[in-house]
């Protein structure tokens, strides 16, 4: 993503100025946060790694409980209706690991070396192309 942001950028030289500024704000934004341990990182990984296969066993559970314990193809209202409270705890659950996964993942970006060594280079990289 951050290649076609930057060749987007280069295009013309004030949007390269406007994307260094912005890389210059999002690092002096995450220099503030504390670097994690390796210990750290690999706990939220786990973290990470639970929810997605809470979601993704959700949405399994789901899926073979429509498909092996199907109505009619043709269905009605009333089996729409009486389904709906379902899918919609399923589609919640799924949704929540969702927002947890974003949640925790950009929290472990946030606070690692390698994310700010590679904001780093690539203001380098667009200052470097500007001259």
């Amino acid at each position: 993503m951050r290649l076609v942001l930057n060749w987007i950028a280069e295009r013309s030289r004030a949007k390269t100025e406007k994307r260094i500024r912005k890389l210059q704000t999002a690092l002096s934004a995450i220099e503030s946060l504390p670097v994690l341990t390796e210990f750290e990182d690999i706990v939220l990984r786990g973290f990470i790694s639970i929810f997605l296969f809470l979601e993704h066993l959700s949405l399994l559970a789901f899926l073979s409980i429509a498909i092996f314990w199907a109505e009619p193809l043709i269905p009605t209202a009333a089996i729409f209706f009486r389904d709906l409270p379902i899918d919609l705890v399923v589609l919640l659950g799924a949704l929540t690991a969702f927002g947890m996964v974003s949640f925790f993942h950009r929290f472990r970006v946030d606070r690692s070396s390698k994310y700010r060594e590679t904001i780093r280079k690539n203001i380098d990289e667009l200052e470097a192309r500007m001259k």
